[in-house]
């Protein structure tokens, strides 16, 4: 583009020069930049998912904000971030890990609520780890462990359990694919914590109190 330049005479008399062909502006108009924050433009949305405690690893969580309610995913783990509340079903994932609020169905592989977790509702799954809070029922084919932060209460049914010594139980137990015992074992795992491990094919009726003096208090009826 060729520029034609051109003088003009201030007050003073002196030339100014000047050029035709520019046009001179205050403001970018870029639709590049536009459509980059765009509510509408996912990365954006991304964005905007993390700092409200929203991991961006999982596409279930971007659908969850959009008022989805039932959703699949093949995501091999979900994550609901620290002070995020959701309401709907979650299932198809390999991990989901709960550190706020949900409320509604869950199933999956392997669950995992956190020190800071609550879940309400149903949950279906191999593996449930729970160091929050939990309430509903749950059937678990495999394997649950509950911390000594953990606060239960529910209807479970499950293959073997671990409940750590001051973990909060409270509700019915059933155990499935097991022994005719309904509880075989109490045993010290190596870093020192006293652990129960419940195994039988009877319900369970347990309410595991904080323990004193290093004690494990435990009722079966």
């Amino acid at each position: 583009m060729f520029v034609k330049k051109t003088n003009k005479t201030n007050r003073d008399g002196k030339e100014n020069p000047s050029y035709q062909g520019i046009k001179k502006t205050n403001r970018i108009d870029s639709p590049d930049i536009d459509s980059g924050v765009s509510k509408n433009n996912p990365a954006n949305l991304d964005t905007s998912m993390i700092a409200r405690g929203l991991s961006h690893k999982s596409n279930i969580l971007r659908d969850l904000s959009i008022s989805e309610k039932n959703l699949v995913t093949e995501s091999r783990v979900v994550e609901i971030g620290n002070d995020v509340s959701l309401e709907g079903n979650i299932q198809g994932f390999q991990k989901l890990n709960v550190n706020g609020s949900f409320t509604g169905e869950i199933n999956g592989n392997t669950v995992v609520i956190g020190s800071r977790g609550q879940v309400k509702g149903s949950v279906t799954a191999e593996y449930l780890e729970i160091k929050g809070d939990f309430s509903g029922e749950a059937e678990i084919e495999k394997h649950i462990s509950i911390a000594k932060s953990g606060k239960v209460d529910a209807s479970i049914t499950y293959g073997t359990m671990e409940v750590e010594a001051g973990g909060e139980v409270n509700g019915k137990l059933v155990a499935i694919n097991s022994d005719k015992e309904s509880l075989n074992k109490i045993r010290q795992p190596c870093d020192g914590e006293e652990l129960i491990t419940f195994k039988g094919d009877s319900d369970l009726h347990l309410n595991l109190p904080s323990p004193m003096d290093n004690s494990i208090v435990m009722e079966a009826k």
